[in-house]
């Protein structure tokens, strides 16, 4: 597909939206209850670029959602403090991408370490 601008979108975000719905449960809740920030752990500077994404891209499917279907929206708060990120078309799109990803293994991690503690 195409952004508003002609611009072609990767077909990477629905292969994250792929892989985000095979998270369990608990690391969907913990990704969707975590606050958007550029300057906070990577799943906060994921959520801020998916943010960011898919404001600034409708087309984008939002796939965040918690463990009951919920679907994330940013606030306008969120979508404001990101407005001074400066968007290159599909760049941010894969950086976006790349970004979830990598917050999504952080937090599948985590919550894994912390059930074989308990």
């Amino acid at each position: 597909g195409c952004d508003a601008t002609g611009v072609a979108l990767p077909t990477g975000w629905s292969d994250v939206a792929a892989k985000y719905a095979l998270l369990i449960d608990d690391a969907k809740d913990l990704v969707y209850g975590s606050a958007a920030s550029e300057s906070g752990n990577n799943i906060a500077k994921a959520l801020a670029r998916y943010d960011h994404a898919v404001a600034a891209h409708s087309e984008l499917t939002k796939f965040v959602t918690n463990a009951e279907g919920t679907v994330r929206s940013a606030s306008t708060v969120e979508v404001k403090a990101l407005g001074n990120v400066q968007s290159s078309g599909p760049a941010v799109v894969i950086i976006v991408a790349i970004a979830t990803i990598t917050a999504i293994a952080a937090g599948s991690v985590l919550i894994l370490h912390r059930r074989k503690e308990n």
